[in-house]
């Protein structure tokens, strides 16, 4: 769970700093970014979670006897 809250803020945190730096908006507008950037990291550890539990699943006799 402490990777999903790290991505989520670390992308949450990339997404205020990229509404204030390309967009020089406001205090709001960057709060929004932020909110989005968060949603956008936790989306994206869960889709990587479910990739790697589908590889492992699939794994051959010869990959699961090391």
């Amino acid at each position: 769970m402490t990777g999903y809250l790290m991505a989520s803020l670390a992308t949450g945190l990339m997404g205020g700093v990229y509404g204030l730096a390309a967009h020089g908006a406001g205090l709001w507008s960057a709060l929004g970014w932020y909110v989005a950037g968060c949603w956008g990291g936790f989306a994206l550890m869960l889709v990587l979670v479910v990739l790697a539990s589908q590889n492992r699943d699939r794994a051959g006799p010869d990959l699961e006897a090391a």
